[in-house]
């Protein structure tokens, strides 16, 4: 797979899924998306809309919630699904062949700043919170495809 259709996904940092956590408040502030330990139950899979007015851009929404970056800019920016109607972030993804066939990085098509998520450590106590993935831009200092790599996969 080296190009991506709407449809249903699983991200994945590695062998960690990235998605909203089962456990959230019933408050309608936005809900965190986090890397989650290994066999955490995720609320269902991605869905991936097509953005009206980018060429190759998607909307992605977990469990309903259409995500985004809050703040919406800066350099702590942070991933959270939305539902109260805030104009969630188209995302452009990019196949990474020479790290599989299943690889991608995914960007905001606004600023080109990339998604980076550090998993939870072998061994750690996982009493450890998730953590959440937050943008960062190429010129921070590090590699992008290390950091930023998250597998896509078809459900």
């Amino acid at each position: 797979m080296t190009t991506l259709t709407a449809g249903e996904y699983h991200i994945r940092n590695g062998r960690w899924p990235v998605a909203r956590n089962l456990l959230e408040d019933k408050s309608g502030h936005p809900k965190a998306v986090f890397t989650l330990w290994q066999d955490s139950q995720v609320r269902g899979p991605w869905k991936f809309e097509p953005a009206r007015d980018i060429h190759h851009g998607f909307i992605f929404s977990n469990a309903g919630a259409p995500t985004g970056v809050l703040p919406p800019q800066g350099d702590d920016q942070k991933l959270f699904g939305f539902l109260l109607g805030e104009e969630p972030t188209v995302w452009k993804v990019t196949h990474v062949p020479s790290a599989g066939k299943n690889s991608f990085v995914i960007t905001s098509a606004a600023d080109g700043k990339f998604w980076y998520s550090i998993p939870p450590r072998p061994g750690a106590d996982s009493t450890i919170p998730p953590q959440v993935p937050r943008l960062r831009s190429k010129s921070g200092g590090c590699s992008l495809t290390r950091l930023s790599l998250l597998l896509i996969l078809l459900k």
